[in-house]
């Protein structure tokens, strides 16, 4: 069996940031774990932000707000992509 999305919602919050919303449903058997939780909220890094995942039997909700953009460790800066580009 496969897993059953409830709710799958993603918003462009501004130019480099968006809001995503998940609630679904995996079956035990297909289930990475019977219990799991994180917080957490991450800078400096590929599409960086907020983000908290909560999974109990099966039954799966994360949310958060993330970046688009992607780090550059060399330059400490963001990565830029113009339209041109293809970037996003």
């Amino acid at each position: 069996m496969t897993s059953k999305h409830f709710v799958n919602i993603h918003r462009q919050l501004s130019l480099n940031k968006s809001f995503e919303l998940q609630l679904s449903y995996f079956p035990l058997a297909d289930s990475r774990a019977v219990f799991d939780f994180r917080l957490r909220w991450t800078v400096r890094t590929h599409h960086a932000g907020p983000e908290f995942r909560a999974e109990i039997l099966g039954l799966y909700l994360g949310f958060g707000v993330y970046d688009h953009r992607h780090w550059d460790n060399d330059g400490d800066d963001w990565v830029r992509h113009s339209v041109d580009e293809g970037g996003s």
